[in-house]
């Protein structure tokens, strides 16, 4: 686990971002801590990455903050980048 900013130390939006981190060099965790939440706020770095939602797929362009729709499945919400290929398995 790495701090967003030892990934990406050009964005300069990393270093005052304290409520996410990264697992390796392409996916990124924001825990979502706070019961009864709707929506946070997350920050994605990189200026020219593009992060898709590991549940939805959905793309997000990096250097932007995004409202996302959080619940109670939301927990420790992910994202990734195309750096790696990520497989999923529930069992």
């Amino acid at each position: 686990m790495l701090p967003l900013w030892a990934n990406f130390p050009k964005d300069k939006n990393t270093f005052k971002t304290e409520d996410s981190f990264m697992v390796g060099n392409g996916l990124l965790v924001y825990p979502v801590t706070e019961a009864d939440i709707n929506q946070v706020s997350v920050y994605f770095p990189g200026q020219n990455t593009v992060w898709y939602d590991i549940r939805t797929f959905a793309q997000h362009n990096g250097s932007e903050t995004v409202l996302i729709n959080v619940d109670m499945e939301s927990v420790g919400y992910r994202f990734f980048s195309l750096s790696f290929i990520v497989f999923l398995c529930v069992c």
